[in-house]
C-alpha cells in the first residue's frame, strides 16, 4: 500500500487529516499506529478552530521529525527546518489557494492524477495526498 492510500485509508476510517500524515510516514517516523492517533488527535479541523489545514500541519510535524535541529546544530538545524517548512506551504498555498481549513472546505480542487490512482474522493482526501505527494518532493530534493 503506498502512503497516499494509507492516508487516504485512514481518513475514511474517521481520523483526521493531521492522524493520516503521521500514519502514512509512520515507517520513518518510528512512531507506533497508537502514537500517530494521540499526537494527531487534536489537530484535526484546523486545531478545531478552521485554522490551519491538518494534513499540512501533519506533513509539517512529519518534516520536523525527519529533519530535526539538535542543541549542537541549533541555528543551522533551526532554519533548514524553518525553510523547509515555509516551502512546503508555499507549494500547497500554490497548488490550493490557502492552507486554512475553513478556506479550503469550500473549494473544490483540481484532482492530481496521484489523488486519483490513490481513491481520493473528498476535497479533504485531496489534500491529505497533496501534502503527503509535496513532503515526498521536498524530502527527495533534501536528500533524504
Amino acid at each position: 500500500m503506498t502512503r497516499y492510500e494509507t492516508a487516504i485509508q485512514t481518513h475514511r476510517a474517521g481520523f483526521n487529516c493531521c492522524t493520516c500524515q503521521l500514519l502514512a510516514w509512520r515507517d520513518k517516523l518510528g512512531l507506533s499506529e497508537r502514537q500517530c492517533y494521540g499526537i494527531g488527535s487534536g489537530m484535526g479541523g484546523g486545531l478545531r478552530t478552521g485554522e490551519i489545514c491538518g494534513a499540512v500541519s501533519g506533513a509539517v510535524m512529519v518534516l520536523g521529525m525527519l529533519v530535526p535541529h539538535d542543541p549542537d546544530t541549533l541555528a543551522a538545524g533551526k532554519e533548514r527546518n524553518a525553510a523547509l517548512t515555509r516551502e512546503l506551504q508555499r507549494r500547497f498555498v500554490a497548488r490550493f489557494g490557502a492552507v486554512c481549513c475553513r478556506d479550503l472546505k469550500g473549494k473544490q480542487p483540481r484532482v492530481s492524477d496521484t489523488a486519483a490512482r490513490s481513491g481520493a474522493e473528498t476535497n479533504c482526501d485531496q489534500y491529505i495526498v497533496a501534502a503527503v505527494e509535496l513532503l515526498e518532493e521536498i524530502l527527495k530534493e533534501e536528500g533524504i
